[in-house]
């Protein structure tokens, strides 16, 4: 378990740094050998500096592995062999997690094919758009009824027939409408 074997090297790192700072103590204020507390003060920074570069190994893998899911990169691989058990455990999680967000945008993408097509092979022009009128999805019926050859963005209805424009834009979901347009494929319903 990750948390288990971090725990005991973040306890065995704290515990050494307390037993430096106890007998940097006691060999200034008991003995008071004044030189030969150069030793444990320069034992006390290499284990700080060692206790900050663990825990920053750990983070800096966390981080790097959210900065992948932000930009929706699911290639990224952690070594599964290194010296550090604590570290190991953590890139074979991290490695676990990236293979189901692999699998989940494998199935997000197979939907949106079929969705896809779904709208490509209805018997209806149909369109859908988000909320800043960009054209998410668009079938071939619908391009051919609007003489368009390409469909981004609703402002393109605009310029064939305002009321259509604004019949679609201002449309709420599951409302129907039933209008007409004249064009040169004649009179349209929609």
């Amino acid at each position: 378990m990750i948390s288990k074997n971090l725990y005991v090297q973040l306890l065995v790192r704290v515990l050494i740094l307390v037993a430096l700072s106890l007998l940097l103590g006691w060999i200034i204020f008991k003995k008071e050998m004044y030189l030969l507390s150069v030793v444990p003060v320069i034992a006390l920074i290499v284990q700080t500096v060692n206790l900050v570069w663990f825990l920053n190994a750990t983070n800096r893998r966390l981080f790097y592995f959210f900065d992948a899911i932000q930009n929706e990169d699911s290639t990224l691989s952690f070594p599964e062999k290194t010296n550090n058990k604590t570290i190991v455990e953590l890139n074979k999680s991290l490695n676990k997690v990236n293979k189901q967000i692999q699998q989940i945008q494998i199935e997000n993408r197979q939907q949106e094919q079929y969705f896809q097509a779904l709208i490509e092979h209805a018997a209806t022009g149909m369109l859908t758009f988000d909320a800043n009128g960009f054209i998410l999805h668009s079938n071939s019926l619908v391009k051919r009824l609007l003489s368009l050859d390409v469909l981004t963005h609703l402002n393109q209805l605009d310029k064939i027939d305002h009321k259509l424009f604004m019949s679609v834009k201002n449309i709420q979901a599951s409302e129907q409408r039933l209008d007409t347009l004249n064009n040169d494929n004649g009179t349209i319903q929609y």
